[in-house]
């Protein structure tokens, strides 16, 4: 997690997009130096990214619209080219467990290595929600995802308003056709109507079809809340506690009079009324910021029970501390009654005080610990995480996090343990340079019959560096990865980048851009030292006004001797109906030698990308994303087909 400064006039400057109407022809002359050294290519993170996320407004309210500010930097050694990658937040509850997720908002940015991409990405909290959620990040690429750490989302209880409608709600139509995976059409849908005041009937439901499975119900509720008495029917998040039962389809009636709440609930763990369990909740609020309850849930067919305490303590809004401790009562079957006790126990504590933000947990389940209805889920495992972040100043900000999971604690047992640890900091003075530190340390191991079978660790490095002089702006970002296997067979591998950027304007219209990286690589298995370098160039040239972006982009990569240099080159464009209407198209011929060599052309690639948004109605609207790319392969032996992929996502929603 990373807190990012920005300049939104240097913003405005990577993009290319600048107001005038004088237009100077661009001239670029390449000269380009091949060196010698060794025989390998470096493999190195192409993908990487750090994130900070922030929530405005910070109070979230169930059945209110939230905005998560994404930061997110490139700290790979390739740039993230417009329209091919996509931002987005999954939701989880509190036992981690995945619930849903926000649309792929596409984005229209080139980022180059060390550069920022800011997103802001809305979120409509249903009105079931409250208590602790968690949230990530994420980037999506064409052939991988990237995640940030599990941030803590704090939701306050729905609340009537006078200035709510009786009725509101949304329903939504999603449509995705992919030639990579099954197509199907998802179906949302939630209503609430406004009784009074201080009461509310809402209804959610969910479903999906396929080709090969036929419609059906994904997720349902209907509940009845008002300030003393919720009735709920369908699938709930939040069961009982956490360490008892979480997410069920049941029927669950809870009561409260004054300081003093109870619940029962009857129902499935499964998304099916079985009635093959049942559980009860009590507890009491003693002071306005300290809550104690107590928890019991017991799945009739096999006797599997559990009871918990737990406890909420919350100094202030920003301040809250919690724990949970549990003891669950096993059997395996009914003819051999054999009885299985353990326990479990979880704490978080969470801070926001003006500059410093803390989010730390640890959750213990013993080995004979069994949760209601999964008897599968694991145990005999602790777990620790840990993050915080202190803003010194206005421009220097640090952000430390761990986190450790250790599966097999008992010494008669198998083990795995792997462990992060890493920190940020963060300088950005204004007219002066903006400065990155990171370092992250990644460990695992494994013992298996007593012995260590897998031992591996990892450590990485960056160091970034960017500093706008007038319109321009120069970066520099240097990446540092280490690997150690210490196992039978001992692997030590160490590969290094340095990039280094120009953006400079030129007119009213243009942007020349260049790129200059070197990458080495050692490895223990191979004597020699793997080195290459590359050079990139490009322009960014809008004939219109904020409509029309043209970018050509050339790129030489000079290895060693004994290889030919590889060349890219490529032209894009891109044309804005509107902020969030974009249509990206992209070809891409790569080839050994010349800038253009089509006797000697490795491979070519053509994409579409069309994101497109149009308002139907005052209340609805609809989406359209689709993308189209075909790659041609010469150096393979049939070269005639080629490997061609489109997909298709349509979304109609309705505000009611």
């Amino acid at each position: 997690m990373l807190l990012e400064l920005i300049d939104e006039t240097t913003l405005s400057n990577s993009r290319g997009v600048t107001r005038g109407d004088v237009v100077r022809k661009a001239i670029v002359s390449v000269f380009i130096l091949l060196l010698l050294f060794c025989n390998k290519w470096v493999t190195f993170a192409e993908n990487s990214a750090m994130f900070l996320v922030n929530i405005m407004p910070p109070s979230a309210q169930a059945g209110k619209k939230i905005i998560f500010l994404v930061r997110i930097r490139n700290t790979g050694t390739e740039s993230w080219t417009s329209g091919e990658y996509s931002a987005f937040v999954k939701i989880f509850d509190e036992n981690k467990g995945y619930i849903t997720e926000t649309n792929k908002i596409p984005q229209f940015k080139d980022i180059a290595p060390g550069e920022i991409l800011a997103a802001n990405i809305a979120f409509d909290i249903p009105v079931e929600y409250s208590g602790t959620y968690y949230y990530i990040a994420g980037i999506d690429f064409d052939t991988e995802i990237l995640f940030s750490h599990y941030l803590t989302l704090k939701i306050s209880p729905f609340i009537p308003t006078p200035e709510i409608k009786k009725w509101a709600g949304s329903a939504e139509i999603d449509y995705q056709d992919d030639r990579a995976i099954e197509s199907t059409t998802n179906l949302t849908l939630r209503l609430v109507n406004m009784l009074s005041q201080t009461s509310f009937l809402e209804l959610s439901a969910s479903g999906f079809a396929s080709r090969v499975i036929d419609p059906q119900l994904n997720n349902f509720l209907i509940s009845y809340r008002s300030k003393k008495l919720d009735i709920s029917a369908g699938d709930l998040t939040t069961g009982l506690s956490r360490l008892t039962l979480s997410r069920s389809r049941c029927i669950k009636v809870e009561k409260r009079l004054g300081w003093l709440s109870m619940a029962g609930l009857v129902g499935s763990s499964q998304k099916k009324f079985e009635n093959d369990l049942y559980g009860i909740r009590g507890s009491i609020s003693l002071t306005r910021a300290f809550e104690i309850g107590t928890n019991y849930v017991q799945r009739k067919r096999d006797g599997n029970s559990v009871a918990s305490v737990d406890a909420e303590f919350g100094l202030s809004s920003r301040m809250t501390f919690k724990g949970e401790y549990a003891s669950s009562v096993y059997k395996e079957n009914e003819k051999e009654p054999e009885r299985r006790e353990g326990d479990a126990f979880q704490l978080s504590a969470s801070l926001a005080y003006e500059k410093l933000m803390l989010d730390t947990s640890y959750e213990k389940v013993a080995q004979d610990f069994t949760s209601v209805g999964n008897p599968f889920t694991p145990r005999d495992y602790e777990q620790y995480d840990l993050s915080l972040t202190h803003f010194l100043s206005n421009y220097i900000n640090g952000t430390i996090h761990y986190y450790k999971y250790h599966i097999g604690l008992s010494q008669d047992s198998d083990s795995l343990i792997t462990s992060t640890v890493g920190g940020e900091l963060t300088v950005a003075f204004p007219k002066l340079p903006s400065l990155l530190l990171t370092y992250s340390l990644d460990e695992t191991y494994s013992r298996n019959n007593g012995k260590s079978f897998i031992k591996d660790t990892s450590d990485n490095l960056t160091l970034g560096f960017s500093y706008p002089m007038g319109k321009a702006r120069v970066s520099a970002n240097y990446l540092r990865f280490g690997y150690k296997d210490a196992s039978e067979i001992a692997i030590n591998e160490t590969n290094e980048s340095t990039n280094y950027g120009l953006w400079v304007p030129w007119g009213r219209r243009t942007t020349l851009s260049a790129n200059y990286a070197v990458s080495s690589g050692e490895n223990s298995t191979y004597p020699n030292v793997a080195y290459f370098q590359s050079i990139t160039l490009g322009i960014r040239y809008c004939p219109s006004l904020r409509k029309l972006v043209l970018s050509p982009q050339y790129k030489v990569i000079l290895p060693d001797s004994q290889q030919e240099r590889k060349t890219t080159t490529s032209f894009g464009l891109t044309y804005y109906f509107t902020n969030k209407s974009v249509l990206t198209l992209s070809y891409g011929l790569t080839n050994y030698g010349e800038i253009i060599n089509s006797d000697k052309a490795i491979s070519d690639k053509f994409s579409i990308n069309l994101n497109y948004n149009a308002g139907l109605g005052k209340n609805d609207k609809l989406e359209l994303n689709y993308s189209f790319d075909t790659q041609r392969n010469f150096t393979a032996i049939d070269n005639s087909t080629p490997n061609e992929n489109s997909s298709l996502r349509l979304i109609y929603k309705i505000q009611i």
